[in-house]
């Protein structure tokens, strides 16, 4: 992957017609309400299994829709709504990785869908999980 902001230091930064992002080892990040290197973490403290399904995205690269597609082919959309009143939402059923806690997902019941918007090289890339990477035309994702 090229990293074009390797010489940049870590932290919050805002380009000219852009919205701020944390800058974390060169890579742009959207902005979390915790320190983003603390979210780098959780791929690499997480118990992996067999069934796991783990979906890598850039923001606005079709997250939802292929979250969502992975969810009805294990059975679990049947649950998912809107609105969250009868059932959950995708979110709840797909969680996003550098969101919550490692204990968070440990506790999900098998098989997990779990995604997230890091970059491919800040997995734990082992055997037991399938990966499920989404890439884009950077023209096609770049939006005002």
């Amino acid at each position: 992957m090229l990293n074009l902001y390797k010489n940049l230091p870590n932290g919050v930064v805002q380009f000219p017609g852009h919205p701020r992002a944390y800058l974390v080892d060169g890579f742009l990040l959207p902005l979390v309400p915790e320190p983003a290197e603390e979210k780098l973490k959780t791929p690499q403290h997480l118990k992996y299994h067999e069934t796991d399904i783990l979906v890598c995205t850039y923001p606005k690269s079709g997250t939802y829709w292929t979250n969502f597609i992975c969810a009805q082919l294990l059975g679990k959309a049947d649950f998912i709504s809107d609105s969250g009143e009868e059932g959950h939402t995708l979110s709840r059923i797909v969680p996003q990785m550098d969101v919550w806690p490692v204990e968070y997902y440990e506790n999900l019941p098998q098989p997990r869908i779990i995604y997230s918007h890091l970059p491919m090289c800040y997995m734990a890339v082992n055997e037991k999980p399938k990966y499920i990477v989404v890439m884009r035309n950077p023209k096609d994702v770049l939006v005002r």
